[in-house]
């Protein structure tokens, strides 16, 4: 009888593994770069520092209380020279950003593979290779494309540069133009916006909070992120610790010392569509050649109080107006989540944007963001940093479709990133939520004093970081009934009276030959007789109106419209009665201010 023997074999080694497939096409890729830069060096202009940076004077605003509400510039930014710049400040941006800042030509060949093996076995992106002059070459010569060419373009520039000016030079540039968030550039507004002193006074708790902002001002921001902040600074304040710039009794006490920023900091974001309403209008009242070319302040009317009120009130009325706009196909108003997060994703939140700080309960009200770590059919759960959320069936029903029996389970799945509002604190531990969304739908508040003619708040949209139109001044829309006073107005102006009678009949205008047939109607296409003047404003009647316009002619309503100060175009028809020319929020708010005085 014969035995068949399973021979146990030894699995062979296989050559080509993730990572070394990963480390070859990374060396290769650093052969491929430098072909490029020899090629590229040829074909790129030469460099003019001189022409490349101009900073320019600050114009500081201040609200009606004489408070600092922000600054005027092309950018914000004040050059401050090398040898005004705190030593500490300077050693402190160069540990964080380029330790080897001295001993490169220009771009750090080691930093660039020692990054990337750090990016391959972390399987993301967790370091970049970028050097303080590549930083300065591109700020300064190239666009902000995220492309292969530019970063060769970048590293030329970058060698070119160190050839030209010395270390000493290039750091000067660096430091005076970086951007650390808040719409500051350079060291000394960055000094000044956050902890309201010049560069020169800063501790070096201080100077190690700024020199960790440029890596990702938003994320870091001691405004929004006091706690990552915190800890962004402690990390600097190891690294210069780690590079013998400081002892470890100095590195400690910077880590026990507060952050105390600039109380003025959070009002100097809160007018951002003023401000620049403001810099238009000095442009245009003194020239653009010398606004920006000498230091000037301005006293506005702007109050700080009535402006916070007046964002919130637009964030709140745009929130729940969006929620009403529902999708013809989708049935609903819910767009869905921000993202979906992996499993690797959700077990790595260190830098993640959770909306508030960590070190504070989220108050009542508030805007946050969830990740979803449960969903079934009466609730979902969401991670808010800390705290454990639960979000019931009702605080989302706005989201579900119209018609269509919907559970939580139909929208969300585990890792989904959403916008959460805070209803209350169950405990310590677990926060009620209700479901949100940052709205698409736009809006504006001009709130302007009756008496004086000041204008006290003024907000021209939902977030000016993602859309700088001023709705408030530059959007012009139709006012339809809004525009009606303006001709009783004109009409009382006439000789007419409150009692005066109107017919409101049916009426016809032009003929169906030519497509000029227009009949003006009422709301619901109803008609009321005999109508006093004063019931057919009060009732926005539109027969009335355009009837009364026929009376008194069009060109004195266009002539009183311009008294009150509107200057957009104006229809030369009877349409006008109904409000079809399309004005400005703050040209109408204006012309009202009239009526009110």
């Amino acid at each position: 009888r014969f035995r068949e023997e399973k021979i146990a074999q030894k699995p062979k080694k296989r050559f080509f593994t993730k990572k070394k497939i990963f480390i070859t096409l990374f060396l290769g890729g650093i052969l491929l770069f430098i072909s490029f830069i020899i090629v590229e060096g040829f074909i790129l202009p030469k460099i003019e520092v001189e022409k490349a940076y101009k900073p320019n004077a600050i114009t500081y605003i201040y609200s009606d209380d004489n408070a600092l509400i922000g600054h005027l510039c092309l950018e914000k930014k004040i050059f401050i020279p090398i040898n005004n710049i705190p030593k500490v400040l300077q050693e402190a941006f160069i540990s964080a950003e380029d330790r080897n800042f001295y001993n490169h030509s220009g771009i750090d060949f080691g930093g660039i593979i020692r990054a990337g093996f750090k990016n391959i076995f972390a399987g993301r992106i967790v370091q970049g290779g970028s050097t303080i002059t590549q930083q300065v070459a591109r700020w300064m010569f190239l666009s902000k494309e995220r492309t292969m060419s530019r970063k060769i373009k970048e590293a030329i520039l970058a060698i070119r540069l160190e050839k030209k000016l010395t270390k000493k030079q290039i750091l000067e540039l660096y430091l005076n133009q970086i951007y650390f968030g808040h719409g500051a550039y350079g060291v000394e507004i960055a000094a000044r916006d956050y902890f309201n002193k010049g560069v020169s006074k800063l501790n070096l708790a201080e100077s190690a909070l700024l020199a960790g902002l440029p890596k990702a001002p938003n994320t870091y921001s001691p405004v929004r992120n006091p706690s990552l902040a915190k800890k962004r600074r402690d990390y600097v304040l190891e690294r210069l610790y780690e590079d013998g710039k400081i002892s470890k009794q100095q590195k400690e006490n910077a880590r026990e010392e507060p952050i105390i920023l600039n109380p003025y900091l959070a009002d100097m974001e809160a007018a951002p569509y003023f401000i620049d309403y403001l810099g238009r209008e000095l442009q245009e009242k003194y020239s653009s050649n010398n606004t920006y070319d000498q230091e000037i302040k301005v006293y506005t009317t702007l109050n700080r109080r009535l402006q916070r009120i007046a964002i919130q009130s637009l964030k709140e009325g745009l929130r729940e107006l969006d929620k009403r706009q529902i999708d013809p196909q989708k049935k609903t108003a819910f767009r869905g989540p921000l993202k979906h997060l992996t499993l690797e994703e959700v077990g790595n939140l260190e830098d993640f944007d959770w909306g508030f700080d960590a070190g504070i309960v989220p108050k009542t009200g508030s805007i946050v963001t969830g990740i979803i770590d449960g969903v079934n059919d009466d609730q979902v759960t969401v991670k808010v940093q800390r705290f454990k959320g639960v979000m019931k069936s009702g605080s989302m029903k706005w989201a579900f479709a119209q018609g269509v029996k919907q559970k939580p389970a139909d929208l969300f799945s585990i890792g989904d990133v959403i916008k959460v509002r805070v209803l209350k604190l169950r405990d310590k531990d677990t926060l009620e939520l209700g479901l949100e969304q940052d709205p698409l739908v736009q809006g504006a508040i001009a709130a302007i004093n009756p008496k004086t003619g000041e204008v006290k708040a003024l907000v021209g949209g939902y977030d000016f970081d993602k859309s700088q139109f001023n709705r408030a001044i530059s959007a012009k829309r139709e006012p339809g009934s809004a525009f009606k006073p303006i001709i009783y107005l004109t009409a009382l102006k006439e000789g007419y009276t409150p009692a005066s009678v109107i017919i409101d009949s049916p009426i016809v205008f032009g003929t169906s030959k030519d497509d000029s047939l227009w009949r003006p109607e009422n709301f619901g296409n109803k008609f009321y007789g005999p109508t006093l003047l004063r019931d057919a404003l009060i009732q926005s009647r539109n027969v009335c109106t355009v009837k009364l316009l026929k009376h008194i002619g069009i060109p004195p309503v266009i002539e009183n419209a311009r008294i009150l100060g509107i200057k957009s175009p104006l229809e030369k028809n009877l349409s006008l009665a109904l409000g079809t020319s399309a004005l400005s929020l703050f040209e109408l708010t204006n012309a009202y201010t009239v009526f009110a005085n």
